[in-house]
């Protein structure tokens, strides 16, 4: 039998370790947010594509690393006919709908005779009230390019995942400790 003269932790100082490292943990996930969830979604989406990758590779008897880009190719295929079916429709929407509130603006200010006054303000024409428009258009242009970015990069990171699956857990499970069994417990 073992001497461990150390003494053992109270419940108070556990209580206290494990707040002291939740905190530590939220504070980390709060400061790295941004590159945090990108990882996230790669290990969700290698979590997903691993069952169906390891079948194809069985099935296909091709590198695993063709199956992963095989798999990612039909889904941006899918993603991308999808995108080609419904952004169509969503600008011939949209345009209706800017198209709908120029003309009330245009028959307001016709109703005015050239100015509108909002709150305080007074608006003599379209141009005016459109400027700002041009910088949200920028600004929706940026976040779009910066998703599209993230989106690779979280494609590449799944993908990385999912081929080298065997070699980033290889060894790692974790089996249970080595209990000693007294005379009255059975094995089973």
């Amino acid at each position: 039998m073992v001497n461990n003269t150390q003494p053992r932790w109270s419940n108070q100082t556990k209580i206290i370790v494990a707040l002291i490292i939740l905190a530590a943990f939220i504070f980390i996930a709060f400061r790295f947010q941004r590159v945090l969830a990108p990882i996230v979604i790669a290990v969700i989406l290698a979590f997903i594509l691993t069952p169906l990758v390891r079948s194809l590779n069985r099935h296909l008897n091709i590198h695993r690393a063709w199956v992963i880009f095989l798999i990612y190719i039909l889904l941006l295929v899918t993603l991308g006919l999808f995108l080609w079916l419904i952004i169509p429709q969503l600008i011939r929407q949209i345009s209706a709908f800017l198209f709908s509130i120029v003309q009330m603006f245009m028959e307001t200010c016709k109703y005015f005779q050239g100015e509108l006054e909002l709150g305080g303000f007074i608006i003599s024409s379209i141009r005016q009230a459109s400027t700002p428009m041009v910088g949200r258009t920028l600004n929706a242009i940026s976040v779009l390019v910066q998703g599209a970015l993230w989106a690779v990069l979280t494609l590449i990171i799944s993908f990385y995942f999912i081929k080298d699956h065997k070699k980033t857990y290889a060894g790692r499970r974790v089996s249970p400790p080595n209990l000693p069994v007294r005379c009255d417990q059975t094995a089973f």
